[in-house]
This record gives C-alpha cells, sequence and structure tokens, in this order.
C-alpha cells in the first residue's frame, strides 16, 4: 500500500508520517519511509528541494518551481517509493505530487487543468492508495513553525521561499488541499489537528490506517478524535 500524508507547512504531518511508520512496523508490517525523519531519501531530490527552498531564489517564477517540484517527486518515486511497493512493503511519503497540484493551482494561481498532465507524466501512472490530509487552522500552523525554530535554537534561520510570501500562501493551499479531499472521499482521509493530544492524533490514525490496510472501509472521511475526558474530580 501507499499510503501519502498532505497538509501545509506547521500541520504536523512529517510527525505523524512518522509516527504511523513505527507503530506499522511493531505490528509487524514492512515499512519504508520515503522521508523518514523529515529528510528526502533520495540523495537527488534533496538537492533538488534545496534550490526550491532556497530564499535567495525569489525571483523563481511559479512555473519553474512546479517544474522543479516535479523532478523531486519524479526522483523520489524511481529511487524509492517503486522499489518499495515492489518489495511489498507499506510506502509512506510525506507529500507527493497532490502537494504540488494544491502549491502551484490553489496557491500560486495557475489552472489545475494545466499541471494536471505533468503530474500524470511525473508519476507514471502510480498514485497513493491512501492520502491522509492533516488539517489545520494555517495561523496555529504558522505558530508551530516558530516555536519549533525556539525549541531547536534554529530561531535565526532564515525562512524558505514559501515563508517569506506570507501568510495568504497557506490559506489558500489548505482550500487547495480541501478541494482535493472533496473530489476523491475514498482515497483520501481529513485529519483534524488543531486542539488534541498528540498521541489521541496517533491513535486514530493508526487505526484508520490499519482497517486500510485489513479490508475494512473507514465509515467517515474525516478523522475527528473524541475530546479527551476530564479527570475525576
Amino acid at each position: 500500500m501507499f499510503i501519502d500524508f498532505e497538509g501545509i507547512d506547521g500541520s504536523g504531518k512529517t510527525t505523524l508520517s512518522n509516527l504511523l511508520a513505527s507503530r506499522l512496523k511493531r505490528l509487524g508490517y514492512k515499512v519504508a519511509h520515503a522521508r523518514e525523519g523529515g529528510e528526502l531519501q533520495s540523495p537527488t531530490a534533496r538537492r533538488i528541494r534545496e534550490l526550491t527552498r532556497d530564499a535567495r531564489l525569489l525571483e523563481m517564477g511559479p512555473r519553474a518551481e512546479f517544474f522543479l517540484n516535479l523532478a523531486r517527486d519524479a526522483q523520489q518515486l524511481e529511487e524509492v517509493i517503486a522499489p518499495a511497493l515492489k518489495r511489498g512493503e507499506v510506502c509512506i511519503t510525506d507529500r507527493y505530487l497532490y502537494s504540488q497540484l494544491a502549491l502551484t493551482g490553489g496557491g500560486r494561481g495557475l489552472k489545475e487543468e494545466q499541471l494536471l498532465p505533468s503530474c500524470e507524466l511525473a508519476s507514471q501512472g502510480l498514485w497513493p492508495d491512501l492520502v491522509i490530509l492533516v488539517d489545520v487552522d494555517p495561523d496555529l500552523a504558522r505558530l508551530r513553525k516558530r516555536l519549533g525554530k525556539v525549541q531547536s535554537g534554529k530561531v535565526n534561520d532564515t525562512d524558505s521561499r514559501k515563508g517569506l510570501v506570507g501568510a495568504g500562501l497557506a490559506v489558500r493551499v489548505r482550500e487547495a488541499f480541501l478541494a482535493q479531499a472533496r473530489r476523491d472521499p475514498a482515497r483520501w482521509i481529513i485529519l483534524e489537528n488543531n486542539d488534541q493530544p498528540l498521541r489521541v492524533l496517533e491513535q486514530r490514525l493508526v487505526e484508520a490506517v490499519v482497517a486500510r490496510l485489513e479490508g475494512r472501509e473507514q465509515p467517515v472521511q474525516r478523522l475527528v478524535p473524541a475530546p479527551t475526558p476530564p479527570p475525576p474530580g
């Protein structure tokens, strides 16, 4: 099974995708994570990503950015994802071609129908069996990213190109992701990550994915974790 995590920057998808990979391994599944620990497993893809994130390249246009991102995903597919699937492993990725449609279409304003043929070429017909959209309020996501920099001692690091554009980009990209999910509810699960404890989100996520792996359908598309009960008085 090919599982893709999508969401705006700061949504928590990288953390949750790695937690899922660890839990599935403990349950006995053979798992490959194409971005284990937050790092792309293809060295070539990592080099391409450095270009798209370089804050000195603000003049890069949306079409150039789109094709560089496609190249990154195509390389990850050929070098990491496709081989793992051929070995019969569960392959998890943190971003795939859906991100390019959301960023370039919803975020940068190009028409999605113009982008789709190039995405199909890059995919070689291989699309995820399950897409998990980690949905979060853009303001909260931005705050989490800032707190993460403080906690990691990187508070003075330069923002990426996307980070320098402004909050409006994240709002548009989020709406584009939600639109994709609405169009393909059988493939997409939406996991809300606004105010729930991480352990609760992890458990709901694992339950939903294991249900798919065992051939059981999820009754709902949007996973809203049940509120944590208050401690006994």
